[in-house]
């Protein structure tokens, strides 16, 4: 009877992986020769984020990952007003890496890690002008790419966080993700200027597997949870396209917001970093509405370890932004655009087209049959362990939020412009739907 009630989350997530296999010889959007050469570039990261694991004592690679990569943009924006006196964005970000691998000796006794990461990247930056990708069939399926993410990637590579600041190509968009595509390129790649490249955004396909390898649960759960992450994100051309195969702003809200969730929920220790808080911040500047609801985990662990730096270092990137923005880009529109869209448009805040809602679910999301069966398995698994006092934590708030603020935007100010990227909103960080359900079906074979 034990090993029958264990083996039905086996049973439900079967046809997932059947679809997949069935698909897969004509999915012709997984390019695998770049699948395997990210791989290589993700074992780099993964070894630095060992490294700075064993130096701030995070309990979390993959959230050290993400503090290695938002660190250089913190630390350029505190300095802004000397980017254009002083260093370019290669310059600073050759001095920031300096900077991280003085810390590292110094903290680390044995950074054996780091020793590791800087053989491979060399291995590979002397390799890489004979790598070759065969991409001549990829769809390039947003115009948002061509149009912001991509030129304003390349001009930050080129230039500098300032310049890019006052020469936005869309002002008031934050430019935090394009800054670490930036950042990625020069790292792995390195050539004059930046350029399209698929191994880039496929690195993080494999950082979000770190993420749910790292969630405390059982092996057996573990599997399942991949296995059903890789059948569903791999499966779909448009999910693969938002979540590791373009350069899609979702590429990196999804890995980032993500991370920073879930340690908040999972890992204790992140409640005596002010590092964490500190980032955690700057999270502002990714897109919404991660760039609103950092401010509820802040919250949250604020009410559960009741310190006080846990509220006044998350609104520090926030606070400098407004300063900036008042005197060193004062006529330049550096608003946030989305908070400028409630503000100019404040007398439809209540002026509602409820139909919307309705049309978001049948015509965007209900039509992907395999989201819809995923969010049956999601729903069925959380009300089997509603009486649960933990089944409902700061996961299942922030993808409640996330969906309120999504529906009610396109039911008030946005309820006359197309529907079509109410999908993107709603699963903008979807590694929080399988983690939360990692998590929910653990605590379900700890109760057998």
């Amino acid at each position: 009877m034990i090993k029958l009630k264990e083996n039905i989350i086996l049973i439900l997530i079967f046809p997932f992986l059947i679809n997949f296999l069935f698909n897969l010889p004509s999915n012709n959007h997984i390019y695998y020769q770049s699948l395997l050469i990210s791989f290589y570039c993700f074992i780099i990261l993964y070894f630095i984020g060992r490294e700075l694991d064993i130096v701030f004592e995070l309990n979390s690679v993959s959230l050290s990952i993400s503090f290695y990569l938002i660190g250089i943009f913190v630390i350029n924006f505190f300095f802004l007003p000397l980017d254009q006196i002083a260093l370019s964005f290669k310059e600073i970000f050759i001095t920031y890496n300096i900077f991280i691998t003085f810390i590292i000796l110094l903290k680390s006794r044995k950074p054996k890690y780091f020793v590791f990461a800087i053989f491979l990247l060399i291995v590979f930056r002397y390799f890489s002008e004979i790598i070759n990708l065969d991409t001549r069939n990829y769809i390039q399926y947003s115009s948002d790419v061509v149009e912001f993410w991509l030129p304003m990637s390349e001009m930050i590579y080129s230039n500098d966080l300032h310049f890019s600041i006052k020469n936005n190509l869309m002002p008031g968009y934050s430019l935090l993700i394009n800054y670490i595509y930036a950042e990625l390129f020069f790292l792995f790649i390195g050539e004059t200027t930046l350029s399209f490249s698929l191994i880039i955004p496929n690195i993080f396909l494999y950082l979000s597997l770190l993420m749910f390898y790292e969630v405390k649960s059982s092996k057996k759960v573990k599997i399942y949870i991949l296995t059903l992450y890789i059948a569903i994100i791999l499966n779909s051309v448009w999910l693969s396209y938002l979540f590791f195969n373009s350069f899609m702003g979702e590429v990196i809200v999804n890995f980032l917001f993500s991370s920073f969730l879930i340690n908040a929920a999972t890992n204790s220790k992140i409640s005596k970093s002010k590092l964490y808080f500190l980032f955690l911040g700057f999270l502002y500047f990714l897109k919404p509405f991660s760039s609103v609801l950092f401010i509820i985990i802040a919250i949250t662990l604020f009410l559960k370890y009741k310190k006080y730096y846990q509220l006044y270092l998350p609104i520090i990137g926030f606070v400098i932004n407004g300063i900036f923005s008042n005197f060193i880009f004062r006529n330049l529109n550096t608003q946030n655009v989305y908070l400028k869209i409630f503000s100019d448009n404040s007398e439809k805040l209540f002026d509602f087209y409820f139909q919307n809602i309705f049309l978001i679910f049948r015509q965007e999301i209900f039509i992907d049959k395999v989201i819809t069966l995923f969010l049956i398995l999601y729903l069925f698994v959380k009300l089997k362990s509603i009486k649960d006092k933990k089944n409902f934590n700061i996961l299942n708030l922030i993808l409640f939020l996330n969906l309120f603020l999504v529906l009610y935007l396109y039911s008030t100010i946005w309820k006359d412009i197309e529907l079509g990227s109410a999908y993107r909103y709603i699963f903008s960080f979807i590694n929080i739907y399988f983690i939360d359900l990692q998590v929910s079906i653990n605590k379900t074979f700890k109760r057998i």
